[in-house]
């Protein structure tokens, strides 16, 4: 199946909790970016919001505060904020 290429780009403050468990694509610039030994916490920033979106590290990936991304994910509640979990990343650069 090929639907999440075809996923609109969302708008990082358009996502509120009715958004929790919906599937979104979000384009941003990454802000601040943490290492655990499972993943990475990155915080994902566009013209209008910024959000932390959590990648397992299943590959390397090239990570870097200042680049611009586009992340598909699953927005998730964790402490009563908004995540993403993403599973796809692509560089937009």
């Amino acid at each position: 199946m090929m639907e999440n290429s075809s996923l609109p780009l969302t708008t990082i403050s358009s996502l509120d909790k009715s958004s929790i468990d919906r599937i979104v694509k979000i384009n941003g610039e990454i802000t601040r970016v943490t290492e655990t030994p499972g993943l990475y916490i990155l915080t994902i920033k566009d013209e209008t919001a910024e959000i932390t979106s959590i990648i397992f590290k299943e590959e390397s990936i090239n990570i870097q505060k200042g680049k611009e991304i586009e992340i598909e994910g699953q927005i998730t509640l964790y402490e009563d904020k908004l995540e993403i979990i993403a599973k796809q990343i692509k560089n937009v650069d």
